[in-house]
């Protein structure tokens, strides 16, 4: 009885997260296949590539931290230390 319940519902768990991970499975295959045939000079290429979007990327966030410091610092003392 529950069998059935659970397959009229959708299946198990286990077939549940199946179904979740199996877009992610088949994109991870895609860049494997497309990484394969790379040779070990065009995976280091790849490698100062992927660098320089990570850099890139974080470029905004870092300016965020570097101008949220600078707001703490101008801070007075009473602030930081919760206005004696």
């Amino acid at each position: 009885m529950i069998g059935i319940l659970s397959k009229l519902f959708g299946g198990n768990k286990s077939e549940k997260d199946v179904k979740k991970l199996l877009p992610q499975v088949e994109n991870a295959k895609e860049f494997f296949a497309a990484h394969q045939a790379l040779t070990n000079d065009q995976l280091r290429n790849k490698t100062q590539e992927f660098r320089q979007r990570i850099q890139a990327h974080l470029a905004d966030i870092d300016a965020l931290i570097i101008t949220k410091n600078k707001q703490a610092e101008e801070l007075p003392a009473e602030d930081i230390n919760g206005r004696d």
